[in-house]
């Protein structure tokens, strides 16, 4: 029985170790972007968060149980947003027959998933400017700006 719980936990062990190894780790140009940011947008100052698991926080909530993630690559910052509910209602006739069933109506989920890209421009080591690509422009209200410049903020205590 000792060497079962003894094998137990080195396996537990290991594995927990391999799976630090192998998760993704940021880039220089990521772990710069790692923080607490400001920017102005429509005369308001808003604060957004880059953590360094990759999850990012805007301080809004849009939707519960929306969640956000970011990478940089190429001088590209992406962020990719994905919400799964199963509460709310789905589009299709047939899926909210099967909501109806007692079983499937927790299969039933709807599941959203976009992804935003900007080009990123650093101005000092506490300042970048973030710029929509030209074919997103054109599906953005024009009033909207076209680049945003955020400024590194400390953190809420």
């Amino acid at each position: 029985m000792k060497l079962a719980l003894v094998l137990l936990t080195a396996t537990v062990l290991i594995g927990g170790i391999a799976f630090w190894f192998l998760q993704p780790r940021l880039s220089r140009e990521e772990r710069r972007l790692v923080g607490r940011w400001e920017n102005e947008l429509y005369g308001q100052k808003t604060h957004c968060e880059f953590l360094a698991n990759r999850s990012y926080d805007s301080g809004a909530t849009v939707l519960p149980g929306l969640k956000t993630c970011w990478e940089i690559s190429d001088g590209q910052l992406t962020l990719t947003s994905s919400y799964e509910d199963s509460s709310l209602l789905a589009t299709s006739a047939l899926l909210r027959l099967l909501r109806d069933v007692p079983i499937l109506d927790r299969y039933v989920t709807l599941k959203v998933k976009f992804a935003q890209q900007f080009s990123l421009r650093w101005i000092g080591e506490d300042e970048v400017a973030l710029t929509l690509p030209n074919r997103a422009k054109e599906e953005f209200n024009e009033r909207d700006p076209s680049e945003i410049t955020m400024r590194r903020v400390a953190a809420p205590k």
